[in-house]
């Protein structure tokens, strides 16, 4: 038995991990579904929302900062999902208020995207049961589908470069904006 992988009782006990959550669909999507609608694209406009992506998130960052909370602008630049900060429970008034200064920060950087028909918010939410199958395809066989577009990676893969590096594969097969 090899020690140095043995867990201790401390990282051992079962831990909830804090989850990547899908903004409501207006948040989210202000970042995936410009992808998702503009795949068929010129280079040079790639190249420009992906510009245009990258300061927004350092507006958007700035902003969310501002208002108190600790973020890094990667959080809003190159994903559909944000990270609650660790203080913040998943599913309390904090974290709806916190997201709430999110979509008004991203109202105020100019990138709110527009309100979303039933079919965008299901073709979002089927492009993250697909983001888990890839990961899942990838060999991180523990990673559950999405329900009702709210993405909660499992606690193990928590800081595992492969696994960041398979969720940055599975991205970028997807054409997610900024990829």
């Amino acid at each position: 038995m090899d020690l140095s992988t043995t867990p201790s009782p401390r990282s051992a006990a079962p831990r909830r991990r804090r989850p990547l959550r899908a903004v409501p669909a207006l948040l989210a999507a202000s970042v995936l579904l410009p992808g998702l609608l503009t795949a068929c694209s010129s280079p040079a406009a790639d190249e420009a929302a992906s510009g245009a992506t990258a300061s927004d998130a350092a507006t958007v960052g700035q902003c969310v900062r501002d208002a108190g909370y600790d973020v890094v602008d990667d959080d809003f630049g190159n994903s559909a999902l944000v990270r609650l900060p660790d203080a913040i429970e998943p599913e309390t008034d904090e974290a709806d208020a916190f997201f709430s200064v999110v979509s008004d920060c991203h109202d105020a950087a100019g990138s709110a995207s527009p309100r979303l028909s039933e079919g965008e918010k299901d073709a979002f939410a089927q492009k993250l049961v697909e983001m888990a199958q890839c990961l899942r395809d990838e060999g991180f066989e523990n990673v559950p589908d999405p329900v009702e577009g709210v993405w909660e990676g499992p606690a193990e893969y928590e800081g595992d470069p492969a696994y960041a590096v398979a969720s940055e594969k599975c991205m970028a097969g997807m054409k997610v904006a900024g990829r």
